[in-house]
């Protein structure tokens, strides 16, 4: 454990230049008509920071050298045109607070987990990173931990097929969606909410962090988790540095091209969800340029 703690802290100071890079270029890449749509994600997260935050604190219980708050958070609706349920996302958003807490940087978790099974909620707990970790991180570094879970909701259920899907299923059903009509559909990318929910995390964190004046955030995540973290970067301005455990993909259409050469003209089986949709067909069409 130690040791992943020194990754975390190397890749610290690596991804505040990542990301004043990203944050730069995104900027940059608005006034290219082939990438005409970046505002959108940005866009959104900025409305939706713009709307009454609702959550709840569920509980506080100690730990060792450390005291976790349990809170419910709603996020936001999120349906474009009303294709998608549940609209509302849910989420668990547990503050790791040691007893001598560093001020003004916290580092957000953003995790994984399972919260509506047919439409109904359900209460599951996060896999990636487990209270046990949480609270280890906290307790040994004197870092406030911040972790956001159930991103993304699921199972979530797209109109047209009326299949609960999860994971890169839901993601890879989101972006055919978007292909089929991207003006229309600008919000339907499910890493347009995925990313808001991390924001709408943060402001919860600030809100009721102000004794130790938290204003700034290292964000960290796995899988879709670390998307939503390279995102993250040029979406939220409170976002300070990222350390995502996820492929960059910075440029992607080189990065595709580069994987589906290494296995032989096929995509690894993780793949399987963007073919069964047909991604790979469209990744040099003009909608996916719209998408990346």
């Amino acid at each position: 454990m130690k040791k992943t703690y020194l990754v975390v802290i190397v890749l610290f100071f690596i991804s505040t230049k990542v990301y004043t890079l990203l944050h730069n270029n995104i900027f940059f890449c608005r006034n290219s008509p082939e990438c005409d749509l970046s505002h959108v994600l940005p866009d959104y997260r900025e409305q939706i920071s713009g709307t009454p935050l609702k959550y709840t604190l569920i509980n506080t219980a100690p730990l060792a050298q450390v005291v976790v708050r349990h809170y419910e958070l709603l996020s936001q609706h999120w349906s474009p045109d009303d294709m998608v349920t549940p609209a509302q996302w849910r989420h668990n958003v547990d503050i790791y607070i040691p007893e001598t807490a560093k001020e003004h940087h916290a580092l957000v978790v953003v995790n994984n987990g399972i919260n509506y099974d047919k439409g109904v909620q359900i209460t599951g707990k996060p896999g990636d990173f487990p209270q046990e970790t949480l609270a280890s991180i906290s307790r040994d570094t004197n870092t406030i931990v911040i972790s956001v879970s159930d991103i993304p909701n699921q199972y979530l259920t797209f109109q047209d097929d009326k299949k609960p899907l999860k994971e890169d299923e839901s993601v890879s059903r989101s972006w055919a969606l978007f292909m089929e009509a991207p003006e229309q559909r600008k919000l339907m990318p499910l890493n347009i909410p995925m990313v808001t929910a991390l924001s709408q995390a943060m402001r919860l964190a600030k809100k009721e962090l102000t004794q130790w004046n938290i204003n700034s955030f290292i964000i960290t995540g796995i899988s879709k988790r670390g998307w939503t973290t390279w995102l993250s970067a040029i979406a939220d301005p409170d976002v300070e540095a990222i350390v995502p455990f996820a492929i960059d993909l910075l440029d992607i259409d080189a990065s595709l091209e580069h994987i589906y050469q290494s296995y032989g003209g096929n995509w690894p089986i993780t793949f399987y969800p963007y073919y069964q949709q047909g991604i790979d067909e469209k990744i040099k069409s003009p909608t996916f340029t719209q998408l990346r």
